[in-house]
């Protein structure tokens, strides 16, 4: 598997972690990373998740959870707080239930991403299936289809505009999208339901009110079952709000450091 690329910034050892969702991008990042400068900072999407296909093996739950073991253990876990968004944030959390990490954010995360009889709020198999299928015919177009109305239903239609634009040409540019469509159909097994008790460092759930991937009673019933957990819901914002609200999702990033001991 890849190892993963990280691009880090500010002096000394690393205060925050950003990791990237399927189909994201470390720049996706940019905007929050720019307003919490004063912390160091590193950032990653992980292998299988990113437009460039990965050398070795796709990406899966298990994979993810590995590599994000390693990146943390090279960066002196006692002091990181990971960020991860939407499938790298489920990631964060099972981790955070096997590390000795500082605290986890996870924004736009779910834990799991089907539904069942006992949890309502996944996406219905049916739907994953029919997405699934649309995927492999033509990988731009259903991003392009799907993307308006579950991820970015902004209060803000031009942020929304600009921001489903370049991810419409992200997909665009993958050549060999399989990669992608397999991590997407990989999803579908997790449940890290199990886990959620045994995490011992604090929690921040960042949730967008508009996102219709995994809404923000999501976050409440995690919020639930982890010991020490605090929930942010970000109004007007949907599925990425560290790219459309930018300066909310900073603020909170930056209350929780700052409840933990750090700079704000």
């Amino acid at each position: 598997m890849n190892s993963a690329q990280l691009d880090f910034r500010g002096a000394g050892s690393t205060d925050l972690l950003f990791v990237s969702g399927w189909l994201g991008d470390t720049r996706d990042w940019d905007a929050v990373r720019n307003r919490l400068a004063s912390f160091a900072t590193g950032a990653y999407t992980p292998a299988g998740l990113s437009t460039v296909p990965p050398a070795n093996g796709g990406w899966s739950f298990d994979r993810g959870r590995m590599e994000l073991n390693r990146v943390v253990d090279s960066l002196a876990p006692s002091r990181l707080v990971v960020v991860g968004s939407s499938a790298s944030g489920t990631v964060a959390l099972a981790s955070a239930a096997e590390r000795n990490l500082r605290g986890v954010i996870a924004i736009s995360a779910a834990p799991r991403w089907i539904g069942t009889d006992n949890y309502s709020f996944g996406m219905p198999m049916q739907a994953a299936n029919e997405i699934l299928q649309s995927l492999r015919r033509s990988f731009a177009a259903t991003i392009k289809q799907v993307m308006p109305s579950a991820y970015l239903d902004e209060a803000d239609p031009v942020i929304a505009a600009t921001v489903r634009d370049a991810i419409v040409e992200r997909a665009a540019s993958v050549a060999t999208p399989n990669h992608l469509i397999e991590a997407f159909q990989n999803l579908w097994s997790i449940d890290i339901t199990p886990r959620l008790a045994s995490i011992r460092c604090p929690v921040l759930l960042v949730s967008g009110a508009r996102d219709h991937v995994v809404s923000s009673e999501v976050a409440r019933l995690m919020a639930a079952q982890i010991p020490d957990c605090e929930v942010d819901v970000i109004e007007g914002a949907g599925h990425l709000p560290h790219v459309t609200a930018a300066d909310a999702v900073s603020r909170s990033i930056a209350r929780f450091m700052k409840r933990l001991g750090g700079e704000a």
